[in-house]
This record gives structure tokens, sequence and C-alpha cells, in this order.
């Protein structure tokens, strides 16, 4: 998409039904009445602008725990059911994309760009998001309209308001002369900051890059296949800089070199 197409959007409401306001699943963060108003106003700003509002709706069994067809806690949180819709859909697993309409009711609709509400943002919009994006629409993550629980298991405890950041890619501490033009080393953060000093600074719990090692195991291929300069600073040819310099010396000293 240019920067001049507008994006055809739908919101996609998901699973905001009374078993995460009253059930089992009781939303922790952000506080329940802020997200509960908050997808009311993405809701209504949705429909004043013409978008498409799709609300999803978690079904189980009629035996099961939570969600159980027919039950309280299955039903639509008044929010939502107050509001108008575009289109409906009954979901039996975390993703709104399977075993739904949903993929072939946003192209039939020209939809280019999902926004996502509702609940529970590490669960159901996780998926959604993830097959959303497999499909090939854009994301739109409203991230003060949804909200999550904790959990707790034999590895251990996460709080709702926990946030835990993965990278797949080692830290980059090098600048780049072979045509990504990443920055010198000193307008890198992780060449002048430890990951703990990274992870205070975006806000995060806790934060983990992947190794070298790792990536090389991920493809199974040798080291000498690639060029993992800006991790290690392993150049393939030797470059002439220091932490002065600027990201495009290469390109500089080949004109001069020219204009002989």
């Amino acid at each position: 998409m240019s920067p001049l197409t507008v994006a055809r959007r739908a919101l996609l409401v998901i699973d905001v039904q009374n078993e995460y306001v009253t059930g089992a699943l009781k939303i922790e963060y952000p506080p329940l009445e802020d997200s509960l108003r908050h997808i009311g106003m993405a809701m209504n700003a949705a429909n004043e602008a013409n978008v498409p509002v799709i609300v999803v709706q978690q079904t189980a069994p009629r035996d099961s725990p939570i969600f159980a067809t027919g039950s309280s806690g299955w039903q639509l949180h008044p929010v939502v059911v107050a509001r108008r819709r575009s289109h409906f859909i009954s979901k039996t697993l975390p993703s709104a994309f399977v075993g739904t309409d949903l993929k072939e009711w946003l192209q039939e609709n020209h939809i280019d760009t999902v926004t996502i509400a509702g609940y529970m943002t590490h669960n159901c919009n996780d998926a959604t998001t993830k097959h959303a994006v497999d499909a090939g629409f854009r994301v739109e993550f409203l991230m003060d309209a949804a909200g999550s629980v904790s959990y707790e298991n034999r590895a251990g405890r996460a709080g709702a308001e926990e946030i835990h950041v993965r990278i797949s890619a080692p830290p980059i501490y090098h600048p780049c002369f072979y045509g990504i033009d990443t920055q010198v080393e000193t307008e890198l953060i992780a060449s002048t900051h430890t990951v703990e000093e990274i992870r205070d600074f975006i806000g995060a719990d806790s934060l983990g890059y992947l190794s070298i090692r790792g990536v090389l195991a991920a493809l199974d291929l040798p080291y000498d296949r690639f060029c993992f300069a800006c991790f290690d600073g392993r150049y393939p040819e030797p470059v002439p800089y220091d932490i002065a310099s600027r990201k495009f010396l290469l390109e500089e000293d080949a004109l001069v070199a020219s204009r002989g």
C-alpha cells in the first residue's frame, strides 16, 4: 500500500463476553472499566466512519467450564450488543480465522487492514493477529481496548501487566557498510547499553535476543555463508572506520577514488 493509498479497514471486536467481566476469566489489566469504555468508543468511531465492525464470539460445548454455549459467561457484553455490527463470527479456537469465514468476508469486502480490539491480548488477539498477517492483511492493535489476565503454571507466573520481549536476532552492535546503512556505533543502543539497560528503557519486564549460534542452528547453515558483522564486528573485508565515522564512509571513499 503506497503512502497515498487509503486503507480499507475493518474493526475486529474479539470475545467481549461476560466470561471476562463477571466470569472465571476476569480481565486484570488494563482496568476492565477502561478497556470496555475504549471498546465502545472504537465501535462508535468505526460506525460513524462507515468502517465495518466484525464481532467475534468464543463458543464452547454446553458442559464446558468457560464460554459454555447459552451460559451467562458466553453472552456478549452489553457494550457490544448495544452497538451496530456489520458481520458476526462464532469461533471455537483462539484465532478468529480458523474454522470461520473471516478471511473470505474481508476479501469480498476489499479490506486490507484489520484493527483489533477485545480479549485477550496474549491469547485470541495474538493468534488472530498472526493469522491476519499470514493471510496478507495489515494489522492495527488497540492496546487500550484490550486486556489480559495473569497466567500461572509449572513454569512460573506472569502477571497481566508484565511485558516480556524476545527479539529473533542478535543485538546490533556495529554499523553496516554494505548497503543496510545502519548508524555509527554510538547511535546503536546495544553498543552503548547493556541488555538490562535496554529492557528498562523500553519498559519491559524481561528482554532476550537470539544468539548468533541460535540463528545458525535455525538456518542449519555454516557461519561463512552469512555476514554477521553488525552483530559481532567481523567484517568480510577490512573497513577503515572509527566510531566517529559516518555510515557512508565506503561510498565517500569510492567517490573520491573515482574522481582520481
